[in-house]
């Protein structure tokens, strides 16, 4: 189960603030600091029969490397207080598994299924939505591309990992640019991961994101 905040930020300057707080700096783990450059696109069936089933399935390049993730349960719902709960599924695609990428041919459920890693999220759950496209080809719906600067941080008893996107979402015909903070627990107590967004709330210029890239994504899709 994946668990996380998304916090969007409401001026420009709203990501160069928080890399610039002594605050944060001091909590972040020495050495952690990353910076990726990604980009996202989401499938679905013809019939939209993933979002149906409040699922997303997404193949994501990040730099040289590519990872398939299939969310289940959010992906464009609306959370309270920017919180995201979801099972998550992902593969990472390289020279050793041969994963046809091009989903459009039909997507390969047998080779997800064996490549496939999560936290511990029910295999069932997994099978249901693979017996869903099973066969059927898939179709871009939409598609994100950001930098991610992220590292791992520690507040209370909890490690967690911060990341800053900034970028564009784009949906159909109509773009829309974006910024925010997601934070994700890794390992201890969820009370601290909402301590901390409460602290990050109160100094920056931070409101709860209460949909997924993939949810607002759809929206411009929808709405353009």
């Amino acid at each position: 189960m994946e668990t996380e905040l998304k916090l969007r930020f409401s001026r420009e300057d709203g990501p160069q603030l928080l890399n610039d707080d002594p605050w944060l700096r001091d909590l972040l783990m020495p050495g952690s600091n990353t910076v990726k450059r990604m980009k996202s696109v989401y499938y679905d069936t013809s019939g939209s029969d993933l979002q149906t089933l409040r699922t997303s399935l997404r193949l994501r390049q990040e730099e040289d490397e590519y990872v398939i993730t299939i969310k289940r349960d959010d992906g464009f719902e609306e959370e309270a207080d920017g919180l995201h709960q979801r099972m998550e599924w992902s593969a990472v695609i390289d020279k050793d598994n041969d994963f046809e990428l091009d989903f459009e041919k039909g997507f390969d459920t047998t080779a997800f299924l064996r490549f496939a890693t999560s936290s511990g999220d029910p295999e069932e759950s997994l099978r249901e939505v693979l017996d869903l496209i099973e066969g059927q080809p898939l179709i871009k719906v939409c598609s994100a591309e950001f930098t991610r600067h992220s590292s791992y941080l520690g507040f209370g008893d909890t490690l967690m990992e911060l990341s800053i996107d900034a970028g564009q979402l784009t949906g159909g015909d109509s773009t829309e640019d974006f910024a925010e903070v997601e934070v994700e627990l890794q390992e201890g107590d969820a009370r601290d991961l909402f301590a901390l967004g409460k602290e990050l709330l109160a100094r920056f210029p931070l409101e709860p994101e209460p949909r997924s890239k993939y949810g607002r994504c759809l929206a411009l899709k929808d709405n353009g």
